[in-house]
């Protein structure tokens, strides 16, 4: 599956937008800290979030 569509899975929308922005905008993480308004700590935790939860979309399928 192409990672756009499980990205598109994804419940939370900053977790959508964060990994949008890093796999798909090819970002790095100041940017995707200036694009979203939060710290580079939290940005990293949101995509570390992000990719566990879309691991757990992936294997309820």
């Amino acid at each position: 599956m192409e990672i756009s569509r499980l990205i598109d899975k994804l419940a939370n929308p900053l977790e959508r937008s964060v990994l949008r922005f890093f796999y798909l905008n090819d970002l790095v993480a100041s940017e995707v800290v200036e694009e979203i308004g939060k710290s580079t700590t939290s940005v990293y935790r949101i995509k570390q979030e992000a990719i566990e939860h879309l691991s757990k979309v992936e294997g309820a399928n």
